[in-house]
């Protein structure tokens, strides 16, 4: 699509019937400043990596904008031209996120802290392509350059704090809630001992089941089997409020090489966050000591 359609396509874009005051300021921008007027020859590109840059001439100041390259064709880069714009920086959404965090509202400070993450990246292009640019750079203002070096800063801060509340977040469920978990399963592996001819025949789902049941009398039907999590499906998952609290892999003993397998399997179910595993491992052999 040729640049000036995409453009024109961009500025009367509605979202839920309502026009943004970014779409509608640029519109009104484009039109004062005649920026429509520009054509090929006046314009030249400067292409970095997976991002460009448009330069072009207008009757009165020059035309910027951004792009990304996404499955072979240049997008223009909305995300970069909005923060470029300084409509809503991203020391004012960390500025929300921790008086949310200050009142205590985890939750809602999470989810600004995740916004003003997400910011890093175009930031980073407006840096390499509007900054770092000696041609480019040549039109940018010094006082714009701080501000967008400053922002990114903010961004980076939100990313740290982001990561520091979702470990602290982590690190608040004791660990006597996962003492209890093994307790309540180790206590009905007791109960297979003590029965071998109920469970002699049954298999590793089927087992299983029996774990879960056990831990639903606790945790009010928290505890799942086969719940997708990360990479893989986990064989059973003790969730509360969207927190974690135990994962564990059932498997039949088959031998050293299969235990280190199990092992590699969990984890990979597993993300930094959670930090309560375990194995239980089911042996049939007649000779348990070997």
């Amino acid at each position: 699509m040729p640049v000036n359609d995409a453009l024109s396509m961009a500025f009367q874009m509605d979202i839920e019937e309502c026009r943004t005051g970014l779409f509608r300021g640029l519109a009104e921008s484009s039109l004062k400043q005649q920026w429509q007027n520009f054509n090929a020859k006046e314009a030249i590109c400067f292409v970095d990596n997976q991002a460009a840059i448009l330069i072009a001439d207008s009757p009165t100041i020059p035309v910027i904008m951004l792009f990304v390259k996404q499955d072979g064709e240049y997008l223009i880069d909305f995300s970069a031209l909005w923060l470029f714009s300084m409509n809503m920086r991203a020391s004012i959404i960390l500025n929300i996120a921790s008086y949310a965090l200050e009142k205590g509202q985890n939750e809602l400070a999470t989810e600004f802290l995740a916004v003003a993450s997400n910011l890093i990246a175009p930031y980073q292009r407006l840096v390499r392509l509007m900054i770092k640019n000696p041609f480019v750079g040549q039109i940018i203002t010094t006082k714009r350059k701080q501000e967008i070096r400053e922002e990114l800063e903010h961004a980076k801060q939100a990313a740290e704090k982001a990561h520091m509340l979702e470990a602290s977040l982590q690190t608040a469920i004791p660990l006597d809630e996962y003492e209890r978990i093994l307790e309540i399963t180790s206590n009905m592996a007791t109960v297979m001992e003590r029965s071998p001819e109920t469970f002699a025949q049954l298999g590793e789902e089927h087992i299983r089941q029996h774990f879960l049941v056990q831990l639903n009398g606790t945790y009010a039907g928290n505890a799942t089997g086969e719940t997708f999590n990360y990479n893989g499906k986990t064989d059973i998952l003790v969730r509360r409020n969207n927190l974690n609290l135990f994962i564990a892999e059932c498997k039949f003993w088959r031998g050293e090489k299969a235990l280190s397998d199990t092992i590699d399997q969990l984890l990979n179910y597993a993300t930094w966050r959670d930090t309560r595993l375990a194995i239980f491992l089911f042996n049939r052999n007649r000779d348990l000591s070997n």
